[in-house]
């Protein structure tokens, strides 16, 4: 009888995690599979008739200083907004194609957009949230500069990104504005909030004990906190 019972538990709880991992694996494979009916207002299949992807512009030294340009097909009008939107990844991984629908989207509406990467902290480098952040800055006056080039003149901008790459887009906003190459009208972030305090950003590479750091730690949150 004892045999029984536990043979009966023990089919219980096996099939109780069979269902757990059966579930589990099912909202995986729901989520990549299928996309939310509101998502296809946001789809768009890049083609000649609505614009063009030029890749890989180089804005500085390093491997990652790279960015792709999505220009829109319609080049008649006198000026253009640039809207860039910066990767996510947790500042340690992602790169700008994979954002490559929502880019073909806001070309499609008419916007020359940018996905620019940056340097990722990795366990064998000094990359921080600080570091990324003026790399995206330096970024900036190539993007309009290049878009230029290909007959595009841009006379505003707006900046946004994924978790990390909205952070980044925030920093961009709040702290550097005041020099980008045109003026910023718009800042959106995407997976967010981002943090304030200070405390939230040591993992980033903030904590670093450092005369440079402790000053570029001090400066960014100056002036984010006023």
């Amino acid at each position: 009888m004892k045999n029984e019972k536990k043979k009966g538990r023990g089919l219980f709880v096996f099939v109780c995690v069979l269902t757990f991992i059966a579930a589990f694996i099912g909202g995986v494979v729901s989520k990549v599979a299928i996309k939310p009916s509101w998502s296809k207002k946001y789809s768009v299949q890049l083609t000649d008739e609505i614009g063009t992807v030029h890749k890989d512009f180089s804005y500085g030294e390093g491997a990652a200083h790279k960015f792709d340009l999505y220009v829109p097909a319609d080049r008649s009008r006198e000026n253009y907004g640039l809207v860039v939107y910066l990767h996510a990844g947790g500042f340690t991984s992602g790169d700008k194609a994979g954002d490559a629908e929502i880019l073909s989207w806001l070309c499609s509406k008419g916007y020359v957009a940018a996905g620019i990467n940056y340097t990722l902290r990795t366990d064998d480098n000094d990359k921080s949230v600080y570091s990324q952040s003026m790399e995206i800055k330096s970024a900036m006056p190539k993007v309009v500069e290049e878009a230029e080039k290909l007959g595009y003149h841009i006379d505003k901008m707006a900046v946004a990104g994924g978790s990390a790459g909205g952070t980044l887009a925030m920093l961009y906003a709040y702290r550097d504005a005041a020099e980008s190459p045109v003026p910023v009208k718009m800042m959106f972030e995407a997976v967010g909030p981002s943090s304030f305090y200070r405390s939230d950003w040591d993992v980033y590479g903030l904590d670093q004990n450092t005369a440079e750091s402790k000053e570029a730690a001090a400066g960014l949150f100056g002036i984010m906190l006023g």
